[in-house]
């Protein structure tokens, strides 16, 4: 069965914070600098300069997985006196909307930023469904913005967006994202 869900594509032409889509990874993966793009790596959609992203796939993620988070920000204001941002982000990780696990606030000084957050050993949660939460606060703009994505919806979103732009990178055809894991008799997170 195929499923899909529109996924956040910033408008960069507002001159306003906006973020991208939540992605929860399970592997980040550094390439050499050379290395040309291959747009038959299943990953190759999501390499971000020399990174490779590596998108969970569908369902419960394995307990016995490591979690990392990562996210971006786009038109931070910039203080016209110092030329930098300033910009705050909380992340928390929540059940039934309270925190289970909390990340360290970042700041960023840069009109664009991002981070991945992790590697987060999921075996000491408890079974059940979760939801990633951040709050973004640009200080220069007084913007305050809070994003929520449960771990399902992420790669739901991902995999519409790919279904989109499959059949434009390979001139037609169709495909889906679907779990190379298997996931484990019990202790599914």
């Amino acid at each position: 069965a195929l499923s899909s869900q529109p996924i956040e594509v910033p408008d960069l032409n507002k001159g306003e914070l906006s973020m991208g889509s939540v992605l929860l990874l399970s592997d980040v993966e550094d390439l050499k600098p050379e290395a040309a793009v291959d747009r038959t790596h299943p990953f190759g959609a999501f390499q971000v300069g020399n990174t490779l992203l590596h998108v969970f796939p569908p369902g419960p993620l394995p307990k016995s997985a490591s979690l990392t988070i990562f996210y971006q920000l786009y038109d931070l204001k910039v203080d016209e006196a110092t030329a930098k941002a300033d910009t705050t982000v909380s992340l928390d990780i929540t059940k039934a909307g309270k925190p289970v696990a909390k990340a360290s606030a970042a700041s960023f000084e840069t009109p664009v930023a991002g981070q991945a957050i992790g590697p987060i050993d999921l075996a000491g949660f408890e079974p059940g469904q979760y939801a990633v939460r951040l709050k973004i606060r640009d200080n220069i703009a007084k913007i305050n913005k809070t994003s929520r994505r449960r771990f399902r919806d992420t790669f739901d979103a991902v995999n519409a967006k790919f279904m989109e732009i499959f059949p434009r990178l390979f001139r037609g055809g169709r495909a889906e994202l679907r779990s190379a894991h298997l996931r484990a008799a019990h202790g599914d997170v």
